[in-house]
């Protein structure tokens, strides 16, 4: 919890310079009355609810989306190892995202309607479906319709899923509205994420509608809907629209992606990338290796103490710990030696080019000045690639919208696409098309040969591969679909990392929550209590 709170005063700082650009106020200065935010301007409220909902969302090391990386496999991370989740484990995360962002965008939604100013007021719907229907993907059941309404109503009732989607769906088509009234004021700078861009705002809602759409729609039929939203095809169109959290390179005051901050600044990282993901991607030969993760030891070298798990390879030795592992050297300290997330997902370096011996020495750290990175990768929430993955899958299962093969193909593409933005960004050397090509037709070959079942399976594996950074999604495909095929601990051969948990198909409650409720729920069993669209 210190990393949480430490990093939350770092984000209020980052917010207060951004702000100071754009306005002639300090963010900080302006409320006055710290217990009645809604004194606070709504263009200075905008940037605090995006910077709050990027956090609680992203790669910060207490965050709902550390726990997703590490059911899907995509680190290792003792915090959930062998599915270990305490009742009180997010308590103050729960707290923090419901009273911090999500109240905020309520009352920008509350005071902008007062005062005419409807183009915040849709931003505000946006981004509230969009931080709720993450609540619901991770617990189903929360307090939605009584909700946000602070010192009136401290005990919401905690409402059904589905019910929750609906209204969503309701939400993202106000909200459209919303972008097309007069407004008093619209937003510029102080949008962090799109600048004002209400073009992409409305991208952005309708990406997200078909994006819910998909998820239910194997609880429910919405074809119709799911039809008339790909005639209009107002989607994402690049990657220049993705719904995503800029970050900066400073480090005083700190605006660097959280990511980064806890993997390469931090010298008690944790965070260590996955054998099995890391597997998978050797075995594809996938170009996106050094972009995806770095090796702190360098081929032929020796980690700091001994490991659980390693491979010299050419890129470097690949250090990490195997998901439940109770082996005598998974307790060992590896933080100058573990293989930590890159360049791509969190800013950090690229990885050297194969057979060099330019890598960190053995038991010093990458964040401490001899190599490091520029920490300035935005927190990716929803993109363009996820968008032609999605229309991939529905093109697949529902025969809607396209060829899948040919939209699978264009997924891959993109992905790929992403990941050179990102490494000419930081001046570093691009994936060449020769290699992408190599990469995406094989996996069309495999494409054109699997029956329906590999074909969906192959979707959501490029996806999951493509989505490393942002994991929650991930999470969601898992339990939808089945795939990708992940380790199963408890069908492990290996006496080290067997687990007697079952895979948890949901997040608990928080405790501190039901405990001061006057009427709370039950506290959800993990491994039992799905979320409604979960027909898995």
């Amino acid at each position: 919890m210190k990393n949480l709170s430490l990093y939350i005063k770092s984000l209020m700082i980052m917010i207060s310079v951004i702000i100071m650009t754009s306005c002639e106020e300090n963010f900080l200065d302006i409320n006055t009355d710290p217990n009645n935010p809604a004194d606070v301007p709504i263009n200075q409220l905008l940037p605090a609810a995006e910077a709050g909902l990027a956090f609680y969302l992203g790669q910060n090391t207490d965050g709902w989306n550390n726990a997703c990386a590490t059911f899907v496999h995509h680190v290792t991370n003792f915090r959930v190892d062998q599915y270990n989740m305490a009742n009180n484990q997010y308590d103050q995360q729960w707290a923090a995202f419901f009273s911090g962002p999500m109240r905020d965008l309520q009352i920008i939604i509350n005071k902008a309607t007062e005062s005419g100013d409807m183009h915040y007021v849709g931003i505000a719907k946006i981004l509230k479906a969009y931080g709720y229907s993450i609540a619901v993907d991770l617990w189903d059941r929360v307090p939605y319709f009584e909700a946000l309404q602070g010192a009136e109503n401290f005990s919401p009732n905690y409402d059904d899923g589905a019910a929750i989607y609906t209204d969503l769906l309701r939400l993202l088509d106000e909200a459209a509205g919303n972008l097309n009234e007069a407004s008093s004021l619209s937003p510029s700078t102080d949008d962090l994420i799109y600048q004002g861009n209400l073009t992409r705002w409305r991208k952005m809602a309708n990406t997200l509608k078909l994006k819910l759409y998909n998820q239910v729609r194997l609880v429910q039929d919405n074809n119709a809907a799911i039809q008339a939203l790909l005639t209009a095809n107002d989607f994402l169109t690049s990657a220049a629209d993705d719904f995503e959290m800029p970050y900066g390179t400073s480090f005083s005051p700190e605006n660097r992606n959280p990511g980064f901050i806890n993997n390469w600044s931090n010298t008690s990282r944790e965070t260590q990338i996955s054998p099995w993901f890391y597997q998978i991607m050797i075995d594809l030969n996938d170009p996106r290796i050094p972009y995806y993760w770095y090796n702190q030891i360098a081929q032929g070298g020796n980690a700091q103490n001994p490991t659980d798990f390693q491979d010299d390879t050419q890129f470097g030795l690949f250090v990490s710990v195997r998901f439940g592992s109770q082996a005598p050297n998974a307790s060992f300290a590896q933080q100058g030696s573990f293989t930590i997330p890159g360049l791509y997902p969190v800013g950090g370096a690229l990885n050297p080019v194969p057979n060099t011996t330019s890598l960190v020495a053995v038991g010093q750290s990458p964040g401490a000045g001899q190599i490091t990175g520029p920490g300035n990768v935005p927190q990716r929430f929803l993109t363009y690639y996820a968008l032609k993955f999605i229309q991939a899958e529905l093109a697949l299962e529902e025969g809607i919208g396209g060829n899948a093969e040919t939209i699978f193909r264009e997924a891959m593409e993109a992905a790929f696409a992403k990941v050179n933005e990102v490494a000419a960004g930081a001046s570093q050397s691009t994936i060449s098309s020769t290699d992408i090509e190599a990469y995406v037709t094989s996996r069309v070959a495999e494409f054109t040969a699997a029956d329906d079942a590999g074909k969906l399976e192959l979707i959501i594996t490029q996806k999951w591969i493509a989505t490393f950074g942002f994991s929650i999604d991930a999470y969601t495909d898992y339990r939808r679909t089945g795939f990708p095929e992940i380790f199963d601990p408890n069908a492990d051969t290996d006496p080290a990392t067997v687990s007697t948990r079952s895979f948890p198909v949901s997040f608990p409650y928080s405790q501190s929550d039901l405990a001061a409720h006057i009427n709370p729920p039950s506290q959800r069993v993990i491994a039992q209590d799905r979320v409604f669209w979960d027909a898995n």
